[in-house]
C-alpha cells in the first residue's frame, strides 16, 4: 500500500516536471502581470509586453483627506527585464510549484512587476507634498466679543494633525510592491487645549474689560476704553506638544493699528506708545 502511494506521488511530481519541460523557454500559461496575459510568451516577448504596463496607482487617505499617487511619483520605475524573469520563473521555482505537479499549468498567477532602484528624492518630495497639505497646527480656540455689550463668547479648540513622514514613505513602497489599491496615511493627533481652559480665558477677558486701560506716554497719560480693548484681545498659546497651554493675550496686528491711531492723534510716532495686556 505504501509503495503504491509513493509511486503515485512520484508519477504526480514527474508529470509536473514534464509539463514544465514542454513549456521550456516560455512563460507558463495562466501567468499575468498588470492585467496582461503573459502565458506562452518568451522572456523577450514578455519584456516587450511588460514595458507597456500602465504605472500602478494607489489611493492614500487619512484625516478626511484623499490623495492619488502613481508608482513613478513614489520613485518606483518598473524593471522590465527583472519583471520578465519573474514571470518566466513563476510556477517553476519553489517547493509549492513542485507539490502542485501538473496543476501548476492550470493555476492563475497574477504577479506584481519588479521595480528598479528607488528614486529616494522623488519619493521624499511626494510624501512631503502630501504631508504639507495634511499637516495642521492645533487650533487653540478664539474669543468673540460683542462691542456693544462686551459679552465674551468662544470658539472651541481643535486638535491638529501631523503626518508621520518616515513611516508614510515605508508604507507607500510596501503598498506598491504588494499591488494594493489603497493605503491609510499614518499620522498623529496634535493636542489642543480643553474647552475648560478656553472658558477660563474667556472669563479672564470679561474681567479685563470691566474698566479702561490707562497708560503713560511721553506725551502724558492716556486711556483705552473697554470697547477699544475688546477688538484686540485674543487667546495665545503658551506651549506646544505635549502641553498646549493658553492664556489671555492680544492680536499683534490689531494692537499695532490701535496704537498707531492713538499716536496719530497725539502727533507722535507709533513707537512712542505701547499697549501691554
Amino acid at each position: 500500500m505504501l509503495v503504491a502511494v509513493g509511486f503515485a506521488i512520484l508519477i504526480w511530481l514527474l508529470s509536473g516536471f514534464l509539463l514544465r519541460a514542454l513549456s521550456s523557454g516560455e512563460v507558463l500559461d495562466g501567468t499575468s502581470m498588470g492585467g496582461i496575459d503573459l502565458g506562452g510568451q518568451t522572456r523577450e516577448q514578455a519584456a516587450d509586453l511588460i514595458s507597456g504596463i500602465e504605472p500602478h496607482t494607489l489611493e492614500l487617505s487619512g484625516a478626511q483627506r484623499t490623495f492619488t499617487v502613481r508608482a513613478p511619483q513614489a520613485g518606483l520605475i518598473i524593471d522590465v527585464e527583472s519583471s520578465a524573469e519573474r514571470a518566466y520563473s513563476s510556477g517553476r521555482a519553489g517547493v509549492g510549484a513542485i507539490i502542485k505537479g501538473p496543476l501548476v499549468l492550470f493555476a492563475d498567477r497574477e504577479l506584481e512587476p519588479a521595480y528598479g532602484p528607488i528614486d529616494s528624492k522623488r519619493l521624499t518630495r511626494t510624501v512631503g507634498r502630501i504631508a504639507d497639505r495634511m499637516d495642521r497646527e492645533p487650533f487653540v480656540g478664539s474669543l468673540s466679543i460683542d462691542l456693544e455689550t462686551l459679552e465674551v463668547e468662544t470658539e472651541q479648540p481643535e486638535a491638529g494633525v501631523g503626518v508621520r513622514r518616515g513611516l508614510t514613505r515605508e508604507n507607500l513602497l510596501e503598498a506598491f510592491r504588494a499591488g494594493n489599491g489603497s493605503m491609510e496615511i499614518p499620522f498623529r493627533r496634535l493636542p489642543a487645549p480643553g474647552p475648560t481652559e478656553v472658558e477660563a480665558v474667556a472669563r479672564e477677558a470679561g474681567r479685563y474689560l470691566r474698566k479702561p486701560l490707562r497708560i503713560r506716554t511721553a506725551g502724558g497719560g492716556a486711556a483705552f476704553t473697554p470697547r477699544q480693548l475688546a477688538g484686540v484681545l485674543a487667546i495665545e498659546s503658551t506651549g506646544g506638544d505635549p502641553d498646549p497651554g493658553i492664556r489671555l493675550g492680544a492680536d499683534a496686528d490689531r494692537v499695532e493699528s490701535l496704537v498707531s491711531r492713538f499716536a496719530g492723534r497725539r502727533d507722535r510716532p507709533a513707537r512712542n506708545a505701547s499697549l501691554d495686556t
